[in-house]
């Protein structure tokens, strides 16, 4: 009876400890795409009827106004860009009937504050279209 007892008690303590591994590596999971989704949300964007080259120059205007450092030798591929500068991170895109889409993304997480930033850089950047 005694090896039966510690044989239930052993399966018990093995249950406690799988069940508290399993909930650990949930919450891991949970953390990393709550991080994920909230790099994606923390984005401005608009689309606009200007050429790549156009609208890159307007970013990098924009950048600069704002006091983003900006590396002036980025320059757009045929469809593309990405310019960076500290915090800021703007993707241009050429997308089909002429028009640019352009994301801005500041900060890593979506904060009001980050969102806000990434709106007057949008904004700027219209400004200068």
């Amino acid at each position: 009876m005694s090896r039966m007892r510690t044989s239930v008690l052993l399966a018990c303590l093995l249950c406690t400890l799988l069940t508290s591994c399993i909930v650990v590596a949930a919450g891991a999971v949970a953390a990393a795409a709550y991080g994920a989704v909230s790099y994606n949300e923390n984005e401005a964007s608009m689309t606009v009827k200007d050429d790549l080259a156009t609208a890159t120059a307007a970013a990098k205007k924009a950048m600069r106004d704002l006091n983003f450092p900006v590396d002036e030798t980025q320059q757009p591929s045929v469809t593309e860009c990405t310019l960076k500068g500290g915090e800021a991170t703007v993707v241009l895109e050429r997308h089909p009937g002429e028009v640019t889409k352009i994301c801005v993304r500041i900060g890593t997480f979506d904060t009001k504050d980050n969102q806000r930033r990434a709106g007057l850089l949008v904004e700027k950047i219209r400004a200068n279209l």
